[in-house]
Parts: structure tokens; sequence; C-alpha cells
């Protein structure tokens, strides 16, 4: 019984919960470790990425209006295939439409959402949810469409360290010069994004500092996120333990490990997003780009990936999900 009445008060401040939570930057950025902590330390709700919101926003006129129960029912019943949700299994979370639907306080795509991401953050026992997915950095113009109080932490790293942790990984660029052009474009969406964000809804985190001043960032988002620390007992956890959590001198690894070459190619792109952060340069950012350089990136770019297993893996993945959205777009529009 007494199990049942906390089930019950948690969901109450569950549905009275603050504004949700997306962290935002370049894959490979320290997007991962900080929402990890924010969720260990701040109690905000983060499963695996989701990264089907803006995907399935962009097809959303093939359900129609989604305040007709059967038309909300065919959406829920796609989610459920997403892959985040078996992921997320490792939560101990399963995807329960009903249950979901029992959270529902509005039929739209804003309020499915809504309910199944508070679904995880009851299930975690925590009163405020959030979610962690790079590729949205290019879509954050959608976020702020379907939360328009939503909270964005922007986390900014040093885009030659992101460059050369995003090639031994399976997705993202694979030469020096596409990443230069892949953290170029995510810089320009962020700061295409604050012209629309309110002042309150984004906080900007520079990486290297995080890495060196953990507790002085964290009480920069106690504050940014507005969470209750009546007591301090927050604030003291994080003083004594977060440093510990992080791996210092993290930072700087393309000095050693890109190629003059490769430093310049990337400050032709981003001398001007890199001074701005503070980063040192090697050039005096005269450098332009030519065309035919681009080409040569683009081409290259693909070769590399073509040759990976694990990009193959992924894409094939990637087309299994539009090929089923495909596929159940073309039944529904002949029924």
């Amino acid at each position: 019984m007494e199990e049942k009445n906390n089930q019950a008060l948690l969901r109450t401040e569950v549905e009275k919960s603050s504004p949700p939570v997306f962290v935002i930057g370049s894959a490979r950025s320290g997007t991962s470790i900080l929402s990890r902590l924010i969720r260990d330390y701040l109690k905000v709700s983060f499963g695996t990425e989701s990264q089907f919101i803006v995907r399935v926003f962009k097809r959303l006129g093939r359900y129609g209006d989604l305040r007709q129960g059967r038309n909300l029912g065919r959406l829920l019943s796609d989610l459920q295939g997403e892959r985040c949700f078996q992921r997320w299994k490792k939560f101990g979370f399963s995807f329960d439409p009903v249950r979901i639907c029992g959270r529902l306080r509005k039929k739209s795509y804003s309020g499915l959402l809504e309910a199944i991401f508070m679904d995880l953050a009851i299930h975690n026992k925590m009163h405020r949810w959030g979610d962690k997915t790079p590729e949205y950095i290019n879509d954050l113009d959608v976020l702020l469409r379907l939360f328009p109080n939503a909270k964005f932490v922007h986390i900014v790293r040093d885009g030659r360290d992101v460059a050369l942790s995003t090639f031994q990984t399976h997705f993202g660029a694979k030469n020096i010069g596409e990443a230069a052009l892949a953290w170029n474009k995510q810089m320009a969406s962020v700061e295409a994004f604050k012209k629309t964000a309110g002042p309150c809804q984004l906080i900007e985190i520079k990486y290297e500092e995080f890495i060196e001043k953990p507790v002085e960032t964290f009480y920069r988002l106690i504050d940014f996120l507005e969470i209750d620390d009546p007591d301090g007992s927050i604030e003291t956890n994080v003083r004594r333990n977060i440093a510990s959590e992080l791996f210092q001198g993290n930072y700087f690894k393309w000095k050693t490990r890109l190629s003059r070459k490769e430093q310049t190619i990337f400050e032709k792109v981003n001398y001007e997003y890199l001074r701005k952060w503070g980063y040192p340069t090697v050039t005096d950012g005269s450098l332009s780009v030519r065309p035919l350089e681009k080409f040569y990136w683009r081409f290259d770019n693909a070769v590399k990936r073509l040759a990976r297993l694990d990009i193959w893996k992924d894409n094939l993945y990637k087309l299994k999900v539009r090929l089923r959205y495909l596929g159940k777009g073309i039944k529904r529009n002949r029924t």
C-alpha cells in the first residue's frame, strides 16, 4: 500500500515537473558524460539517445489529426518499434502503450513524447525528463516548436578533438575536412538558434572548462535548471564527488595527433569559431577553402565510410526503419 502511495505521489510530482532538458552538442563533444552526470547528480531522467523525435516529426502528416484516438494509436504503435526502446531495457524499462496512454495529457505528438519520457522518469524515480541526441543539433527549431518551454544545455568541445574522436566511430566524418565542415555547421546551427530561444532557455558549457572545473559548472547548471536544493545536499554531493567522475586533462589531443596540414585545414573552415571560444590556433585566419577541396573531402570521406563494416550495419538499420515507415504509409493510403 505504501509503495502504491509513493508511486502515486511521484506521478503527481512528474506531472508538475519543470521543463524538459535537452543536452545538445556535436557527437563526441561530451554530451554523453554530461547527460549522465545531470541524471546522477541532478535527478533529471535520461535514457539512451532517442534518435527518432525529429525524423518522425517530419512524417507526422501521414498520421492525420492526432486528436483522433485512432491516429494517435497508430503513431504510438509505430514508435514502439524504435531502437531506443530496446536499449532502454538496460534501465529495466519496458514500453507499455497502455501505461503510456494513461499518462497522456494532450493528444498531440509533443503530448505523446512527454508521456513516453515521463514514463521513463517515473520508472527511474525522478521528477523531470531530458534527452541527449547529438544529431538534433541541426534541428533545434523542431525541438523548440514541440517544447516551447524546454531548457537547452549546449556543450562545446574543441572541434579538432571532436574530429579525432569521431574518426574512431561508426558515425560522423572520416577526414579532417569533412569533420571541419560538420563542426562548422553545428556551431552555426546553435548561433542561429540563439536568435529564437528565450534568454533563459540556453546555457553553453565549454568542455575543457567542465573537465577542469566541474563543481563550478554544475553550480551553474543547478541555477539554470532551477533545481530545488533547500538543504544544499545536491551542491554538497557535487562538490565532494563529481571531480572523480571525469578524466582530467582529456583535451587538446589534436596538438600531437593531427598533422600541421590537418590543423591548417580545420582552421580554414573554423578559425572564427575557434577564436570565439578561446581555442588556440596555428594560422592567422587568412586562408580560405577552395571549392575543389570540399569536393575532395567529400569524395574521400565517402570512400572511407564505404570501407567500414560498422557503418554498413548502422545504415542497414536506418534503411529498415525508413522502409518500415514507408510500407505502413503505403498500406494506410490504400485502406
